[in-house]
């Protein structure tokens, strides 16, 4: 992840949002104390669903006779980390 001086990336604000937006990320500083990241937002809301849910990772089971209609029952156990059941 790159820093950048406040004073520098508000001159280049536009490109940094470009580049952000295609998977780059940039850390602002203050005389080189890190103050905000620039991140895509895809990536921050990605990010933020795998921390709300990876903390129940095995904490639960998905039953066979799950009828889901926009995902699989092994998808779901999968993405949650969980085993199916019978």
């Amino acid at each position: 992840m790159k820093q950048l001086e406040i004073d520098e990336a508000k001159a280049r604000i536009s490109e940094l949002i470009r580049k952000a937006a295609v998977g780059e990320s940039y850390v602002i500083a203050d005389d080189g104390k890190p103050l905000a990241r620039i991140i895509g937002y895809e990536e921050n809301i990605t990010s933020k669903r795998a921390k709300l849910f990876g903390c129940m990772r095995g904490q639960g089971q998905v039953a066979k006779d799950l009828d889901f209609k926009a995902f699989c029952r092994e998808e779901i156990a999968e993405m949650f980390g969980l085993e199916t059941t019978d």
